[in-house]
């Protein structure tokens, strides 16, 4: 069991957390990450709820047309290795930050395409940015690479994407939580982030 499984385990505080990722290379992070149970990213997120609150900037920064992969790792009901999967992220020549989901699943249930924001109103007894689903954005800015867009309520991806918010919690430098949320209820679903640095 790694140092962070046994500090969940404890209830540690979120400051023991953050510490214990901090001290660990990118790959270690990333491993340790992939390993936390369900349970164990639940008490993740709730631990983060006195983390101060997200910016965009740790994100991507503030620089346009760069891209920035973070890892993750859901608690969906699936073997390890399909549990993986990579947001890629950039901001766009006006200013807002957009993305997808690249993961094995991807060929069939689509890019996810979402833009990450503030978040508004009610939303932020959650968190205070939002990957949203809702919005989709527009093609301008984005990496020549990157999959052709589509809405997330068209054919399988809806299932996944589609009317989904996922509220974004601070965890360490590179690391941050995100709770599922469907017609603004939550789904008992959660996944953690690292961001890449490297690329």
């Amino acid at each position: 069991m790694s140092s962070l499984a046994r500090l969940l385990d404890d209830r540690a505080p979120l400051d023991a957390l953050a510490a214990s990722l901090d001290t660990m290379t990118h790959t270690q992070r990333v491993e340790t990450l992939a390993a936390l149970t369900r349970a164990q990213q639940r008490q993740l997120y709730e631990a983060a709820v006195t983390a101060p609150p997200l910016t965009l900037d740790a994100f991507v920064g503030d620089t346009p047309h760069t891209v920035v992969p973070h890892r993750g790792y859901n608690t969906l009901p699936l073997t390890a290795s399909a549990r993986r999967f990579t947001k890629w992220m950039c901001r766009q020549p006006a200013g807002a930050v957009v993305g997808w989901n690249d993961s094995p699943f991807a060929w069939l249930i689509g890019p996810g395409f979402f833009t990450l924001r503030p978040t508004q109103g009610h939303e932020t007894q959650h968190s205070a940015i939002v990957v949203d689903y809702y919005t989709v954005p527009s093609r301008d800015g984005m990496p020549a690479a990157w999959p052709w867009i589509r809405p997330n309520w068209l054919g399988l991806q809806a299932f996944v994407y589609g009317w989904c918010h996922d509220y974004m919690r601070q965890v360490s430098e590179h690391v941050t939580i995100g709770a599922a949320f469907k017609w603004g209820r939550p789904v008992g679903s959660w996944f953690v982030l690292c961001r890449d640095d490297e690329g």
